[in-house]
Parts: C-alpha cells; sequence; structure tokens
C-alpha cells in the first residue's frame, strides 16, 4: 500500500505546487494523475517515489 498524508511539496517553499494533499493506493490498483499543465502532477509523483 502507498500513502502519503497532508504532503506538501513545490521547488520553492514559498510557493509550493502541492498542498496539504492525500492520497492512499491499495495493493494491485492502478492510478492516474489528471490536471492541467504545472498544477504538481510530476512532483506529486515524484514524492511518492521519493525523488523528491
Amino acid at each position: 500500500m502507498l500513502e502519503l498524508r497532508a504532503v506538501t511539496a513545490g521547488y520553492d517553499r514559498r510557493a509550493p505546487v502541492v498542498r496539504d494533499a492525500h492520497l492512499t493506493v491499495a495493493p494491485g490498483e492502478a492510478v492516474g494523475l489528471l490536471g492541467p499543465s504545472g498544477c504538481g502532477k510530476s512532483t506529486l509523483a515524484r514524492v511518492a517515489a521519493l525523488l523528491h
């Protein structure tokens, strides 16, 4: 299981692109991140993968 709680992230501490995000992914479950450019999809994926 993957669980993110109250995640705030971005490339500038004064202007995070992800604020207070919560995500739970159960074993075997697939998730897609949809949204406009610059809304934090890649940042959230990097946080979930422990790369950010």
